[in-house]
């Protein structure tokens, strides 16, 4: 039981009591070769009144999805993305191109690296985030090309900054229109660049190939996986081996996934991760037996520190201890008494959780121990 609780926690939103006779029986090599077939299953469709720029509902129908714990590596990994890509509608001003950008992750997120990469470099959300508007070959902007190299794919120390001025240089005239990609030829430089020893009139694209295929992208995309997932602070060798499978399937992301969690050091390591806000929420209604996200859920990630679509930065949420400041574990225990008073609980999970004690005091003294707010 242990270590299926354990997968379905890192690989998803925990495991809901109806869902144990099902994972249970199986073998972890089992278990994993479900979730990793489930990544090729087309996202659920939106609901038929779905509207993006109606206030909440991107959050509601993403967090709904979460919950619901069908595809759950596919939103866990778009949950990672979201992170490690991160974008906000603070500056973007447009819910339904942060929506896209979801959707992009939804159904790239588990595929290739470069594919992946080349969707992010072309989705409006990021454009408008990162001023790709303002990168003409008469005035250069470097902030995408700067991002790209630091945060998405190699950083510090594998790069100079020539190497971002030339990045800067390729992905000059690619920018958005009436919310689509647009290639604008007369502001592009199609003069010869040369980019981390590689010397050619080089285009976008060509700059992800280059990077992609660079040994430290498979290293800083593999290492923010594994402190994601699996450890705070994974081995070397741990590492190492993670970073084999990436070069060798060429950055083939469901692979790397699938030899994450078959790891002897992921079945044996049990290192504690501090839950997400968005991973609190939705595990604790998930073991609670809750099918819909309660409305006052979206007031509580802002508390807590994690609203969805709007990171702090480009660098995304912190995370780790940051978790838990002062503030933010206010409002976790504000939000695990008001889970605590929710309706409709099974009978099992009161049983368990309350033995014979007062019902909303015992589940709320378990969702706010320090034990339920580890991974």
């Amino acid at each position: 039981m242990e270590k299926c609780s354990h997968l379905m926690r890192r690989a998803g939103f925990g495991l809901a009591h109806f869902e144990v006779d099902d994972y249970l029986p199986l073998s972890h090599g089992q278990r994993v070769r479900r979730l990793i077939a489930e990544l090729q299953d087309p996202a659920p469709a939106e609901p038929a009144d779905f509207d993006p720029y109606q206030p909440g509902a991107p959050e509601q129908v993403w967090l709904t999805r979460m919950l619901s714990g069908r595809w759950r590596l596919a939103e866990k990994i778009s949950l990672f993305w979201h992170g490690h890509f991160a974008t906000s509608n603070r500056k973007v001003s447009d819910p339904g191109l942060m929506w896209r950008q979801y959707c992009l992750f939804r159904k790239s997120g588990a595929g290739h690296f470069s594919t992946l990469l080349k969707g992010v470099s072309r989705d409006v959300a990021m454009l408008l985030w990162l001023d790709g508007n303002s990168n003409r070959a008469s005035c250069p902007n470097e902030n995408y090309a700067r991002e790209l190299l630091e945060l998405f794919t190699l950083g510090v120390g594998h790069y100079q900054e020539k190497d971002v001025r030339e990045a800067a240089r390729a992905f000059s005239g690619w920018s958005c229109e009436r919310g689509r990609f647009v290639f604008r030829p007369e502001h592009h430089d199609s003069g010869q660049k040369t980019f981390l020893g590689h010397t050619g009139p080089l285009g976008g694209d060509d700059i992800i190939d280059i990077l992609c295929a660079h040994p430290g992208c498979a290293e800083f995309v593999c290492a923010k996986l594994l402190r994601f997932f699996a450890s705070s602070n994974p081995s070397e060798a741990y590492l190492k081996r993670l970073c084999r499978v990436f070069a060798a399937s060429q950055g083939d992301l469901g692979k790397t996934l699938e030899a994450l969690f078959n790891d002897s050091e992921f079945l044996d390591g049990y290192a504690s991760l501090v839950k997400s806000p968005v991973e609190f929420l939705v595990t604790a209604l998930r073991a609670l037996g809750q099918s819909q996200v309660p409305h006052w859920a979206f007031g509580r990630l802002w508390g807590m520190g994690q609203a969805l679509f709007y990171p702090p930065s480009v660098k995304g949420w912190d995370g780790g201890a940051a978790w838990l400041s002062g503030g933010a574990l206010v409002e976790r225990m504000h939000a695990a008494d008001r889970l605590a008073r929710l309706t409709g609980i099974p009978d099992k999970t009161l049983a368990l959780a309350c033995d014979g004690r007062s019902t909303e005091l015992s589940l709320a003294w378990v969702l706010a121990s320090p034990q339920f707010q580890l991974n």
